[in-house]
């Protein structure tokens, strides 16, 4: 899976491979992007297509814009109580098995990852159904004092459901490590990430097979400095529904969610980010 890969920023609660697990969220409350004025439609990012799957087309039915540029190490947030670009509420019962979320990013720096200690970190984290945790994150780990990077996509169930099979806790994902050994903070990135829990995700290594509809994570990586240039696609499995969205969160202090010491945050720079839900 190598195209020179990169990646990371939060770091990951050790409870299990992926991260996220069930641990309780620390109590520190990093810098947010506000959430609770409408505004404009904005141009900065591009309006997301609608998601075609077997059941038809989805068009967007709610979608969040945030310009930027962030301060180093900010949040950007999505939550029942975030405003769209037209002013709607998200709401707490909203459906969310079908999205898709794109956003750049520059001043990450592969000297910025901690080594040799704390070196797991979340690109973002996306929690969904309510009080049991489902979620999928991005995260990366730095091998060696120069290297390589992982990264990995992981899809995560502790409602005790795990298609197709039924089991407590349920982690799927897709992984590699790559180079450069340097991660350039110079260069713009751009992630593009959708899931479809109604699609089927073509990963068989996790027991899919045709006709399955286990869902799917799908995310690119991509380095648009100059050209757009794909640097890997990863995706996995869902493994079931989303009922409701908790909060997604994408910044260089993510970490936040389970550590009060923000010493590890990345001073990240996030921009043109879009938050989409299809109907």
């Amino acid at each position: 899976m190598s195209r020179f890969l990169v990646l990371l920023l939060f770091v990951l609660v050790t409870a299990c491979s992926g991260g996220g697990g069930s641990t309780a969220p620390a109590a520190s409350s990093p810098t947010t992007t506000s959430t609770t004025t409408p505004v404009t439609p904005a141009s900065c990012a591009p309006e997301h297509a609608p998601i075609t799957d077997p059941s038809g087309s989805h068009a967007v039915s709610w979608t969040k814009t945030i310009c930027g540029p962030s301060a180093k190490g900010e949040v950007f947030y999505i939550g029942a109580d975030t405003l769209s670009d037209s002013g709607e509420t998200f709401g707490a019962t909203r459906d969310i098995n079908r999205g898709r979320v794109t956003w750049e990013f520059t001043n990450l720096d592969y000297t910025d990852i901690a080594w040799p200690t704390n070196d797991m970190m979340f690109m973002v984290f996306f929690m969904g159904s309510g009080d049991t945790e489902v979620n999928w994150h991005i995260l990366g780990n730095r091998f060696g004092v120069e290297g390589p990077i992982e990264t990995r996509l992981v899809t995560q169930r502790f409602d005790g459901i795990c298609i197709p099979e039924h089991i407590p806790f349920c982690e799927k994902k897709m992984q590699d490590r790559d180079n450069p050994y340097i991660y350039e903070g110079a260069k713009r990135y751009k992630w593009d990430c959708f899931w479809n829990t109604g699609q089927e995700s073509t990963h068989s290594e996790f027991g899919w097979y045709p006709g399955l509809k286990d869902g799917v994570v799908y995310c690119d990586l991509y380095d648009i400095t100059t050209t757009t240039t794909l640097l890997n696609t990863y995706y996995t499995s869902t493994s079931g529904t989303y009922d409701k969205i908790n909060y997604f969160r994408a910044g260089g202090n993510t970490i936040s969610l389970w550590r009060a010491d923000d010493s590890f945050a990345v001073p990240m720079i996030i921009e043109n980010f879009r938050f989409s839900i299809m109907k």
